[in-house]
C-alpha cells in the first residue's frame, strides 16, 4: 500500500511506560535510574497521562477528586525537581482533569473529558515572563452534548490545538483551535470523518506537524469488518485542513479475522518512518494479542508499508500490544500494557524492526508514555505505590554508551525520595555498588541538620524511612561514603 504526502521532521508524544532497571541493546545501555513520584492517595490514578518537552514534564492524577496534574522541572544536573500541582476551579467529582495532557515550548493543555457528563472539557495555560503557567483559558465545543468526551485526545504544534471528541454524534470528531492576536483560542474548524458510521471513535487519537493532520479511528469499518483506520488531512492556502484520504491495514500478510483491530488507536512518526499501533489485532495463534504495522517514507514523498510485527511467546489474549507506541531514531517502543510492558526494537542492516529487549512491571505499564530526545517518561497508573492504584511514574534518562563493559548494573545512585512532596513519612532509597558505611543527612533551608542517619549499607537497593521532620518547607537530603556525595530536594506539606 502507498499513500502520498509530503512529512516533515517531527516527533510524535504518545502513550507508554518504562520501569526502573538496566538493559543492553546492541553494546549500548538504556539505564533507568530516576523515579518522579508525588504523595497519593489510592485511586489517584497519577501516571494515567505523562508529556514531556525539553525541560518540562507534565503528570496528570485524574483519580484525586476532580483531578490534578503535577508539573516537574529539570534541573542543570539532569534530575526531575517538583514545581507545582495545578488543579481545576471546578470541584467537579470524577471529571478527569488530567486524562490527557501535552505540553510544549508555550503552551500545556489538560483534558477533563468526563467533565459535566462526559461533555468534556480542555484547560490550556501559557507560559509567563517568569517560567510559570498562567492564563488559563477553558475550551469547550460548542455544540457539545454530554457522552462527547470532548479531550479523548489532545495535540499541540505551534499555536494550533487539535481536541478530540471519540463520541461525538456517536462517530467522533476532532476540534481544531488556533490562537488569536488577542490571546485568546479561536474553534477555527471541526472535522469529522467523511465515510463516518456509529461508534468509529474518530479522534480516539490525534497528532499533526505543519503540514498534516493524522486522526485515529480505531474501530472504523472496511469492508464489512472494523478494522480501523487513521485519516489523514493536508493543510491547505488559508491555513484549513481538507483533502482527506486513509490509511487502512494493509492486505500484505494479513490477520486472522480481521474484526475489531483497533488500528489507528496509536500513532508515531519520526523523520521518515511511521509505526500505528493495531492493539487489538489477533497473532498467527488467534489470541487477540496485539501487532504494530510500520511505514516508511520515500525519496518522492510517498508511504510504503513496510513490516507487521506480533509477538507470540510473551502477549497473551488482550494483552493490548500496539496501544502504544513511540519511535526515536532507530528505536521503536510498543507497550502491551496488559503484561508484559514494554517491547524495544530496532533497525537491522536489512531495515527491519528486530526485537531487542523486553521487560515487564505491573500497574499497567504502557498506559502511557512521552519521549522527548533522550528522555523517556511512563506513567504505570494502576501501580500499587501508596495504596490501590495510587499510581507511579519512571523516568528514563537514557545514556549510550560505546561498550557493554561500561554498563554496571548495580552502582552508586541516590534517588529521589517517594513520595514528593509528602506530608508526614517519605522513603529515600539509593544503590551502592558495593557494601559500604555511608552517612544520609538531612538538612533545613538554612543549612541546620535536622536528621542524621549512619549505618552500614548492603550492595544493591536500600531505602530509609523518614517523617516526623517538621515544620513544612523545603529540605536537601545527602548521602554521602568514602568517594561519594549526592545531594537532592525534598518538600514537606502540610
Amino acid at each position: 500500500m502507498v499513500i502520498t504526502f509530503f512529512m516533515k521532521r517531527f516527533i510524535i508524544v504518545v502513550k507508554i511506560c518504562v520501569v526502573f532497571f538496566c538493559f543492553k541493546v546492541n553494546a549500548q545501555s538504556f539505564d533507568f535510574n530516576e523515579l518522579v513520584i508525588s504523595e497519593l492517595n489510592p485511586s489517584s490514578n497519577y501516571g494515567t497521562s505523562v508529556s514531556v518537552h525539553e525541560n518540562v514534564l507534565v503528570v496528570g492524577a485524574p483519580g484525586i477528586e476532580s483531578g490534578q496534574i503535577y508539573i516537574y522541572s529539570k534541573n542543570k544536573d539532569g534530575e526531575w525537581d517538583y514545581e507545582t500541582i495545578l488543579s481545576p476551579n471546578e470541584n467537579q467529582v470524577n471529571m478527569d482533569y488530567g486524562d490527557k495532557v501535552f505540553v510544549t515550548e508555550k503552551y500545556l493543555a489538560v483534558s477533563a473529558p468526563y467533565y459535566d457528563s462526559g461533555r468534556g472539557v480542555v484547560y490550556v495555560y501559557e507560559k509567563d515572563e517568569n517560567e510559570k503557567w498562567t492564563n488559563e483559558q477553558i475550551l469547550m465545543s460548542s455544540d457539545g452534548e454530554s457522552g462527547d468526551k470532548f479531550g479523548k485526545s489532545i495535540s499541540i504544534f505551534e499555536d494550533q490545538i487539535i481536541i478530540g471528541a471519540a463520541k461525538y454524534n456517536a462517530n467522533g470528531c476532532v476540534y481544531v483551535y488556533e490562537k488569536t492576536d488577542s490571546g485568546s483560542w479561536s474553534n477555527e474548524q471541526k472535522i469529522m470523518a467523511s465515510d463516518a458510521v456509529v461508534d468509529d471513535h474518530f479522534g480516539f487519537f490525534s497528532t499533526m506537524t505543519s503540514s498534516h493532520l493524522y486522526v485515529g479511528a480505531p474501530c472504523a469499518i472496511h469492508e464489512g469488518d472494523y478494522p480501523g483506520a487513521v485519516y489523514v488531512y493536508e493543510k491547505d492556502s488559508l491555513g484549513l485542513w481538507g483533502n482527506e484520504f486513509k490509511i487502512l491495514p494493509t492486505n500484505t500478510n494479513p490477520f486472522i479475522n480481521t474484526n475489531s483491530w483497533w488500528f489507528g488507536s496509536s500513532i508515531s512518526i519520526f523523520d521518515n518512518k511511521m509505526a500505528i499501533g493495531a492493539q487489538k489485532a489477533k497473532n498467527g495463534s488467534g489470541i487477540t494479542s496485539g501487532a504494530v504495522l510500520t511505514y516508511e517514507l520515500n525519496p518522492d514523498n510517498t508511504w510504503d508499508y513496510k513490516q507487521k510485527i506480533q509477538q507470540i511467546a510473551w502477549c497473551g489474549d488482550f494483552n493490548r500490544f500496539g496501544a502504544s507506541v513511540a519511535l526515536n531514531n532507530e528505536k521503536l517502543f510498543v507497550s502491551a500494557w496488559g503484561e508484559p510492558g514494554i517491547y524495544l526494537f530496532e533497525l537491522n542492516e536489512e531495515n527491519e524492526w528486530v526485537e531487542e529487549d523486553k521487560f515487564s512491571a505491573g500497574g499497567l505499564l504502557g498506559k502511557s508514555i512521552s519521549m522527548w530526545g533522550e528522555d523517556l517518561v511512563a506513567g504505570a497508573p494502576y501501580s500499587y505505590n501508596s495504596g490501590f492504584n495510587s499510581g507511579a511514574v519512571y523516568v528514563n534518562n537514557f545514556v549510550l554508551t560505546s561498550s557493554v563493559d561500561n554498563l554496571s548494573l548495580t552502582k552508586n545512585v541516590l534517588f529521589q525520595n517517594s513520595p514528593n512532596p509528602f506530608n508526614g513519612e517519605t522513603i529515600i532509597r539509593f544503590e551502592l555498588a558495593k557494601e559500604e558505611k555511608a552517612e544520609i543527612t538531612v538538612i533545613n533551608s538554612q543549612g541546620k541538620i535536622v536528621r542524621k542517619i549512619d549505618g552500614q549499607f548492603k550492595k544493591g537497593l536500600n531505602h530509609i524511612s523518614i517523617k516526623d521532620i517538621n515544620p513544612s518547607g523545603t529540605y536537601f537530603y545527602t548521602l554521602k561514603f568514602d568517594g561519594f556525595e549526592s545531594t537532592k530536594k525534598m518538600i514537606i506539606i502540610e
